[in-house]
């Protein structure tokens, strides 16, 4: 039982303060292993010095203590020598850490103290509860967290789980057709300039709001206008986003998705009955100045010259414009095809009928690192296995794939 003063020589004294520190970056570092040798590690220091731990706890990205610090030690200095003979010690414990955290820093610099008077037990309870009220917070809000290397990136706890999908099975590199960027942008804006703090107070004037000023192109950080499918598509992402979230908060939240927009049905060219999301309201889009010239196809007189050339004079680039020009790969997925001989096993299969070449297969089903550094070289958009498609094209791939792999040897 915490007493109600101690002493020094000539002193009585009773010197409580409630300290909050985070890790550097305010990364979310405190966890399992690393957590339990932080509790030891703040124990045996604050034993040292003799200051007493009346209360504590440890979240993912910041600590709480409630301290009894003698007199004769001045708060900074307690709190300067805790966060650097901490930081060593685990950093001798954890070794992989520097890897982080450089120069052997793994506190952020700064604290916040406070000093308790009578309100002790109040603040011992807050720090006890910690723990649910920032669960049941991070639920419902966003955070934003600084990187080193980086311009800084906004994280969301689980609203993933509200982004609609096509698979439920993925890759953890799936940007999911770039419905999460769409969202993402979406809960920048509300949270970082509208100024919410939870969804539940969201309204149909702010989301209307934001698909107004991503259509115009007029959110902060914008550069360029959109096209009208690419409005169109973000539309869509958000209101299936807030239709999950919102359905879920049935009863919670201010605003309902029948309050978003009115179901339509219409017959596509395949004769499908496809379903459709329209808002309630209108959303206006600039697509001036986002006409682009693409030069899909080329004569084949052109197509002869230029590929005669790179096969004379470019073989290093020789298969990955063979990829393209027959098969129809684009360049990332070109950069990820193994050669037949591959030691990962076979990426190009090749199929025999009567002594000539049948058809050929490129396997893309799974993305593989090729290069020896383990860098990716390309993303696949999407795994299968893709035959070279045309029986005019086979001849002319075979050819190329031999003088590449003589070009190799």
């Amino acid at each position: 039982m915490v007493k109600t003063s101690y002493s020094l020589s000539h002193t009585k004294w009773m010197c409580k303060y409630h300290i909050v520190f985070t890790p550097k970056y305010r990364r979310k570092s405190i966890y399992y292993k690393i957590r339990q040798d932080l509790i030891d590690i703040f124990r045996h220091l604050c034993q040292y010095k003799g200051v007493e731990i009346i209360e504590g706890h440890m979240m993912p990205d910041h600590v709480h203590m409630l301290v009894l610090i003698p007199p004769k030690l001045s708060i900074s200095d307690f709190m300067g020598y805790l966060k650097s003979k901490s930081a060593l010690m685990i950093f001798d414990k954890h070794a992989n850490l520097k890897y982080k955290y450089g120069n052997r820093k793994f506190w952020a610099r700064g604290y916040y103290v406070s000093t308790v008077g009578l309100n002790e037990k109040t603040v011992a309870k807050y720090i006890r509860e910690q723990e649910k009220n920032d669960i049941a917070l991070d639920k419902l809000s966003v955070k934003k967290y600084e990187y080193p290397f980086s311009d800084g990136s906004l994280q969301f706890t689980n609203f993933h789980q509200y982004v609609k999908t096509s698979s439920k099975i993925k890759s953890i590199t799936d940007d999911g057709n770039k419905r999460f960027s769409y969202v993402t942008k979406f809960l920048n804006y509300v949270f970082g300039e509208i100024k919410i703090t939870s969804l539940d107070y969201l309204t149909l004037d702010m989301v209307r709001e934001f698909l107004m000023h991503y259509g115009l192109g007029t959110l902060p950080g914008d550069t360029k206008h959109r096209k009208k499918s690419t409005v169109e598509i973000c539309v869509n992402t958000v209101l299936d986003f807030l239709t999950l979230y919102l359905d879920e908060r049935k009863g919670k939240a201010l605003l309902t998705s029948k309050e978003l927009y009115t179901t339509t049905s219409f017959t596509n060219k395949r004769g499908r009955l496809i379903k459709r999301k329209e808002p309630s309201f209108e959303v206006f889009y600039d697509d001036s100045n986002t006409e682009q010239v693409i030069f899909r196809d080329m004569p084949n007189a052109a197509f002869e010259m230029l590929f005669a050339h790179i096969a004379k004079n470019h073989k290093d680039i020789l298969m990955v414009v063979a990829l393209g020009a027959f098969a129809g790969l684009r360049l990332s997925e070109a950069c990820n095809v193994r050669r037949e001989d591959s030691p990962l096993g076979p990426g190009i299969l090749f199929h025999q009928s009567y002594g000539e070449t049948s058809k050929v297969e490129i396997d893309l089903r799974k993305e593989i690192p090729l290069r020896s550094d383990f860098k990716p070289t390309g993303r696949i958009k999407k795994e299968r296995m893709l035959a070279v498609p045309y029986i005019i094209f086979l001849e002319v791939f075979v050819d190329t794939y031999n003088d590449y792999m003589a070009y190799l040897v």
